[in-house]
């Protein structure tokens, strides 16, 4: 139990990435909430304008390369025991990504299930991705 709650609280890291860290976070939270702002409305129908949806895509667009910027930082800036431990969990998420969304299209196909959106593959990414964390974590701490 202790070595799962070492797992999920993460390891002792340096300043450097401590800051790096929040600032994938900041920026992944920034990208998720202008993700749902952009598409919630044009989804509710609360606008019908063209220009909307493309200014709402293109602050979408900044926050994800600002997202995958800070990210690649984290990465570089890591030490090699870290690296692993994030190569590993976006092995599990792509793997997880595919599975879901792969068996989610064939469910569609088949008519068990409604269509697999965005959100339903992020979702499955995310997770995969949080358990990938915490099963290279539980190995390699």
């Amino acid at each position: 139990m202790i070595k799962l709650i070492k797992a999920l609280c993460g390891p002792q890291l340096r300043e450097q990435d401590n800051r790096n860290e929040r600032q994938v976070l900041k920026w992944g939270i920034a990208w998720i909430i202008s993700l749902a702002a952009a598409g919630f409305p044009a989804r509710l129908e609360l606008y019908d304008s063209a220009w909307i949806t493309l200014a709402g895509t293109a602050v979408n667009l900044f926050f994800t390369m600002g997202f995958l910027r800070a990210y690649k930082n984290f990465i570089t800036g890591a030490d090699e025991l870290e690296r692993k431990i994030q190569l590993e969990a976006l092995a599990l998420a792509c793997a997880g990504g595919l599975l879901v969304f792969s068996g989610g299209s064939i469910l569609f196909a088949g008519g068990l299930i409604p269509e697999p959106t965005a959100a339903v593959l992020l979702g499955a990414l995310g997770f995969s991705y949080m358990a990938g964390i915490v099963q290279a974590r539980l190995r390699y701490i």
